[in-house]
C-alpha cells in the first residue's frame, strides 16, 4: 500500500535480520525476513513504483573467508557466503540482479563492510565493547572485558559514512552494478 499510495522514485531497502548468531539460531526466519521480505519488495516496486531506483543494501559477509592476500576485496569477487545471514544477502542480490536483467528494474548493489556508532545493538562487537568499558569507568560492572576471538582483522567505517555511501549509490550508482563500502583499512578487533 504505501509503494501504491507515495509511488516513490528512490529506495533505500535496509530492512533485515542483521545479526548473524541470531541467524544461525534461526535460518528460516532469517530468510523469511532478508530474502522474502526481498522478493516482495521487488514485486511491489514492479508492480506500484516500476520507475523507482531500489538500493539494495547486501553485506560483505557474502564475500566469506578471504585470505590476506587476496585483499583488496572486489566487487567482481564471487560470493561464498559461509553463515544464514550471508546466504540471506547473496539470495537477495541475485533477486535484485534477476529483476533488473528480467525486468528493468532500476537496482543498485550495496555491499557495506562493518560499520559503528551510536545507537548500535550491544551484540555487536565493538557497541558492546564500548558499552561494557563505560560499566566499568562508571563502577557499575566488575572491570572484566568479556571478548571472542581478537586475531580477526574488520573493515570499519563510521554509520554516517555509510548514509552518505548510500545516498551517493541512489543518485549516481550505476543501475545492475554493486558496490564495496568500506575505509579500505584492516583493523584488528
Amino acid at each position: 500500500r504505501l509503494l501504491r499510495d507515495l509511488r516513490p522514485d528512490r529506495i533505500l531497502h535496509l530492512a533485515a535480520q542483521t545479526h548473524v548468531p541470531t541467524a544461525i539460531a534461526d535460518p528460516a526466519g532469517t530468510l523469511e525476513v532478508n530474502l522474502i521480505g526481498t522478493t516482495h519488495l521487488i514485486q511491489a516496486i514492479r508492480e506500484h513504483a516500476p520507475a523507482a531506483r531500489l538500493l539494495f543494501v547486501s553485506s560483505a559477509d557474502v564475500y566469506g573467508r578471504v585470505r590476506p592476500e587476496e585483499l583488496p576485496l572486489r566487487e567482481d569477487r564471487a560470493p561464498a557466503p559461509l553463515n544464514p545471514y550471508s546466504v540471506s544477502k547473496a539470495a537477495g542480490e541475485m533477486m535484485c540482479r534477476q529483476a533488473h536483467a528480467a525486468h528493468g528494474l532500476d537496482v543498485v548493489i550495496a555491499r557495506p563492510f562493518n560499520h559503528v556508532g551510536p545507537g548500535q545493538r550491544a551484540e555487536f562487537a565493538v557497541s558492546g565493547f564500548a558499552r561494557s568499558i563505560a560499566g566499568i569507568l562508571l563502577g557499575l560492572r566488575a572491570p572484566e572485558l568479556p571478548v571472542g576471538n581478537l586475531d580477526v582483522t574488520r573493515d570499519f567505517s563510521h554509520v554516517l559514512d555509510v548514509c552518505e555511501g548510500y545516498l551517493a549509490l541512489l543518485e549516481r550508482g550505476r543501475s545492475g552494478e554493486t558496490y564495496n563500502l568500506c575505509s579500505g583499512r584492516e583493523t584488528r578487533l
